[in-house]
């Protein structure tokens, strides 16, 4: 039987301090002394045991860690991107964003999903899978609601998860993911929305990371910076969920429809960043503590 999950009608920013504070927790996977719960760095999820750390893939690049509070199961995604490293020139940026630039993890697949996504990151679940679902369904038989989140990477993984444990009725996850990659196509995102009904995707200012894989528009701006990326294939890439945006005023502002004039804004200010090779604001924005951890607990 599918597990109920906590009634919400719209944002709530308690739900998803938790939810950023666990995505920064998931970058601590297998860094942490033997006892260790929490990751200082992050601030406190509140679990009341250390929670399972599933790794896999190779050189063990893809983790999850599934735990639980005194409300909630948590199970939160680690992302791909080292959050100590502060990139101080172009090409440094570049090393970072390829993996969801290239043209062979970013192919969209079925894999049997509903529509098609990325391929690298349907591989990256399928090698957590297995445990992971061991994991929460001995979790989630306590009767808890699921909290499914990531950052970066992770949030595409979270996303992919979510609709994999709502489709097969383990639980009808509350899903927060941060400065997360679209995951993809658009008749996958139909059928996300309609099966993921609590699910928000929560992005930051200038991060890049969200316009990717690039539309035809973000490829010319990065073209404008860089002639090696004129080459790159837009592949119809869609986001999901409803977009709760940390703007340029420090406030957040909502977005369920992709309003024109919102992502028109968008575009107009990584269109001046980027050709000035203004890398510190572009990945300040996307990182886990200076663009999310602080904003949502405080913005």
């Amino acid at each position: 039987m599918p597990v109920e999950n906590v009634a919400m009608s719209g944002f709530d920013r308690i739900m998803a301090g938790l939810a950023v504070r666990a995505s920064c927790r998931a970058y601590s996977i297998g860094k942490l002394d033997p006892g260790m719960l929490e990751d200082p760095g992050c601030g406190s999820v509140g679990f009341t045991a250390a929670p399972e750390e599933i790794v896999g893939g190779p050189l063990d690049v893809d983790a999850v860690l599934v735990g639980t509070t005194a409300s909630t199961v948590v199970v939160a995604f680690r992302g791909t991107l080292a959050p100590t490293l502060q990139p101080k020139t172009w090409d440094e940026f570049w090393e970072i964003v390829k993996d969801w630039l290239n043209d062979t993890n970013a192919i969209l697949i079925g894999d049997g999903y509903p529509g098609k996504v990325h391929k690298g990151f349907a591989e990256s679940l399928d090698n957590l899978w297995g445990r992971l679902l061991h994991a929460v369904q001995k979790h989630v038989a306590g009767g808890k609601p699921v909290l499914v989140t990531g950052h970066s990477k992770g949030g595409a993984l979270a996303t992919l998860a979510a609709i994999r444990l709502a489709t097969a009725e383990i639980a009808k996850p509350l899903v927060f993911t941060f400065g997360s990659p679209r995951t993809g196509d658009s008749q996958f995102a139909a059928a996300y929305n309609q099966t993921v009904t609590m699910h928000w995707r929560i992005e930051n200012q200038d991060d890049l990371v969200p316009h990717l894989p690039p539309s035809p528009f973000l490829i010319k701006i990065l073209a404008a910076r860089d002639s090696r990326l004129k080459d790159l294939k837009s592949r119809g890439y869609s986001h999901v969920g409803t977009l709760e945006f940390y703007n340029w005023n420090g406030k957040f502002q909502e977005d369920n429809s992709g309003s024109f004039g919102l992502e028109t804004e968008r575009r107009l200010h990584l269109l001046a960043l980027a050709p000035l090779g203004q890398v510190n604001e572009l990945w300040e924005d996307h990182f886990i503590q200076t663009g999310y951890l602080a904003h949502v607990q405080g913005g």
